[in-house]
């Protein structure tokens, strides 16, 4: 049993958090993270809407240790900007995801609700430094 508490323990302790200063890039759309200590400085994402499409950021996310790796989620409302030239919109947004236990890697789901796209559904994405 000791075996096992010190297995579990050190899988727990290789959990690397994603690195202060590095910006990791995704799809689909265009996701950037801007690390900074131990929170997503910025989030800055494009997404699908209608014939168009539409972009928007979050700031200050927190991260959140687990045994997996560093988790984060937050439901916030923000600006979203359209490229078909639409006037701006407050919109809902909801983000959540996961590093990888290397801090290298990162995968989640967006939602974006606004008046002029509607919900976008559970958009998945993943990004990398």
């Amino acid at each position: 049993r000791q075996g096992a508490a010190k297995a579990s323990a050190a899988s727990a302790a290789k959990v690397k958090p994603p690195k202060s200063g590095s910006k990791f890039s995704g799809r689909p759309g265009g996701i950037t993270l801007y690390i900074s200590g131990r929170s997503i400085q910025l989030a800055a994402f494009s997404f699908k809407c209608r014939a168009s499409s539409g972009s928007t950021s979050l700031g200050g996310i927190p991260l959140r240790k687990t045994k997996r790796g560093y988790r984060f989620g937050i439901r916030a409302h923000g600006i979203v900007t359209y490229k078909d030239g639409s006037t701006d919109e407050n919109g809902a947004i909801d983000l959540s995801g996961r590093f990888s236990r290397t801090g290298k890697s990162v995968k989640g789901v967006l939602r974006v609700k606004t008046p002029h796209c509607g919900s976008t559904g559970g958009v998945k994405w993943r990004a990398a430094r």
